[in-house]
């Protein structure tokens, strides 16, 4: 098996940023519960969603989090998505509340 510095590598992490429009945060949120519902009729895993309650205004308002195996899961996930009418929909949607939005892949190292 191959290592990072005598570990092991482990998975991958991806976390999407949401930045809201003024008022939308609410809205934002929603439709992130929403996606995770869709996503686990899918039969995906519905991932983990976070609501920042202290920090900067430049830090995103939600994250929401997955792991993955590897990158060809996170790659065959996305392809899951992009199939289902009801999550494009979603993202639609979502894309009209936010004034930003950040998609990052994270490697687990300890």
């Amino acid at each position: 098996m191959d290592t990072i510095n005598g570990i092991p590598p482990a998975e991958i992490v991806v976390q999407n940023h949401y930045f809201a429009v003024e008022h939308q945060h609410v809205r934002v949120r929603e439709l992130r519960q929403l996606a995770n519902a869709c996503r686990i009729d899918l039969g995906l895993p519905a991932g983990t969603t976070l609501q920042r309650v202290s920090g900067p205004d430049s830090a995103p308002w939600l994250v929401w989090q997955q792991p993955f195996a590897s990158l060809d899961a996170w790659a065959a996930d996305l392809d899951t998505l992009a199939a289902s009418t009801e999550f494009v929909a979603i993202r639609e949607l979502q894309a009209a509340a936010l004034s930003h939005f950040d998609r990052i892949a994270y490697r687990r190292i300890g």
